[in-house]
């Protein structure tokens, strides 16, 4: 019987080596650490759906006379953790977040028959991933009086958790189906537990105070490795070869450790 993989374990390793690359970037960057504004730190997060991208689509999304179509479709997600910022001047940053994200999708319905070709029931499978991400991204401010900008970058996450269940459609399912709806993904039973991806987004910030900055970006994720891993232990069928990808709003509130410096007055003024 196949039991689920969850790597809990993995996150103090993980956090302890985000922390120490975090620490020699800060220490590579010293010299520069007076400057007014250049260093802010916060909280991040976001609403987010989920989607796949097919490259490979299974057998049963076409329907036939035993099979209807099965639809896909995204759940809602979040993404929670800390951020920090390091202005290089006014129109160029770099971000760096530690983030726990949760995902999932639904697929079906899936019909079930009897052995007389009867259908007596239909249920959905749902998938749901934590993941935690370690975007690194470059911003670009092309305004800085209004403080638009947009970010592009990457993000090394790693496959926490990954929970199933089956809930059903209409009928009475027993428990062969229920499981079996569990395992209806069968063919991707085994996701791919270290992912690269790709953010690409645009964002505005907001002064909330002389030290406290509120930015609001739409953003879009990929996974650029296939989420499977393709290791010939599917059960019934070869697995699809597709990606996440997910789309969401991210929020963050930093504050500005260094308060803004105030220009000099003209003494020609006076």
């Amino acid at each position: 019987m196949h039991t689920r993989p969850s790597h809990y374990g993995l996150i103090p390793t993980l956090v302890i080596r985000y922390l120490l690359f975090l620490l020699l970037f800060l220490g590579s960057a010293l010299p520069s650490i007076s400057h007014a504004q250049r260093w802010q730190a916060g909280i991040q997060g976001a609403l987010t759906v989920r989607h796949v991208i097919y490259r490979h689509k299974f057998p049963l999304s076409q329907p036939d006379e035993y099979t209807e179509l099965v639809k896909e479709r995204g759940l809602p997600g979040w993404d929670l953790g800390g951020t920090v910022l390091y202005h290089f001047n006014s129109r160029w940053c770099l971000r760096s977040s530690l983030l726990f994200s949760k995902k999932g999708f639904v697929m079906g319905p899936l019909t079930f028959f009897n052995n007389r070709g009867e259908p007596f029931g239909a249920g959905n499978a749902r998938y749901n991933f934590l993941f935690l991400e370690v975007p690194i991204t470059i911003e670009y401010t092309w305004s800085p009086k209004r403080k638009y900008y947009a970010l592009a970058g990457i993000s090394p996450n790693w496959l926490l958790d990954d929970a199933r269940n089956a809930v059903t459609v209409w009928g009475n399912l027993g428990d062969p189906q229920v499981q079996s709806l569990k395992e209806f993904d069968g063919r991707n039973l085994y996701y791919r537990h270290f992912n690269l991806g790709l953010w690409l987004g645009i964002g505005k910030r907001f002064s909330l105070a002389e030290q406290v900055n509120l930015s609001i970006a739409p953003t879009f994720q990929l996974h650029l490795l296939d989420t499977n891993t393709f290791d010939k232990r599917y059960r019934y069928y070869e697995p699809e070869r597709r990606n996440f990808y997910a789309v969401g709003l991210q929020i963050a509130l930093t504050y500005a450790f260094h308060k803004k410096e105030k220009p000099e007055e003209d003494p020609s003024t006076q």
